[in-house]
């Protein structure tokens, strides 16, 4: 690994590289809000491996749960310009959209991808997919093609569109209480469990104080269910 000067630079001198660029980058307000130090880092990492600028990767690239997502056009440009596809076409109608995609070996990949199976993974709730249809049906086509004809582009990587993010343990724990705890919270309006927990992640400082509310939740919620049981025993025996 070399950094365009002689002598070999060790894993420090690497690491260290990306936190001087990060520094340089959050003065001069090119950094997006969302993006801590230590993850601006990891993108910018992710970015130089995959041959991208610092400024795109820093807007077209996020690492969650230890997976590469990237934007779609992102995605398309590295495709683009790796200079083996050799011609692309789309087609479009009522049922869904297919893509064909041509190596510059000669070798033809065709996928297709359907209003059905956009149901069947409950898509088409998502807001990006009410905005644009169509164009999402294309993203998903072009994405398998992608990856059968391009593997060598696309290993590692996850559109946007796809990745779904882990529920936090809070937000497990109060779907627990919600769901088997308390059954009239079911009733209550989605915008203000909504708003709850928003406003509860805000307060907390940290992920440690997230996972002690976490579990402390699902304590209770434990306790609770078995408190509910050891009643419903107690009226058995009585009868």
């Amino acid at each position: 690994m070399r950094n365009g000067f002689r002598g070999q630079v060790r894993p420090q001198q690497y690491a260290n590289n990306f936190a001087v660029q990060v520094d340089m980058f959050r003065k001069a307000g090119a950094i997006p809000v969302d993006l801590t130090d230590p993850q601006a880092e990891l993108v910018l990492m992710r970015g130089a491996e995959m041959g991208i600028s610092p400024v795109i990767a820093l807007n077209q690239i996020r690492v969650k749960e230890g997976k590469t997502i990237v934007a779609f056009e992102l995605l398309r440009a590295l495709v683009n310009r790796s200079g083996l596809l050799r011609f692309e076409e789309r087609q479009d109608n009522a049922v869904g959209c297919s893509v064909r995609l041509m190596h510059i070996n000669g070798r033809v990949e065709i996928a297709h991808f359907s209003v059905k199976q956009a149901k069947q993974f409950n898509l088409l709730e998502k807001e990006s997919w009410q905005q644009d249809q169509s164009e999402m049906l294309y993203e998903r086509a072009y994405l398998k093609a992608v990856r059968t004809l391009f593997p060598e582009i696309s290993l590692g990587l996850v559109i946007q569109d796809e990745f779904i993010e882990t529920p936090s343990l809070f937000k497990q724990a109060w779907n627990f209480l919600k769901n088997f705890i308390f059954p009239k919270a079911k009733k209550t309006s989605t915008k203000i469990i909504k708003a709850s927990l928003s406003k509860q992640q805000s307060q907390k400082p940290s992920n440690t104080t997230n996972t002690g509310v976490a579990r402390i939740l699902a304590k209770q919620a434990v306790q609770a269910v078995q408190n509910k049981q050891d009643k419903q025993d107690k009226a058995i025996k009585a009868c």
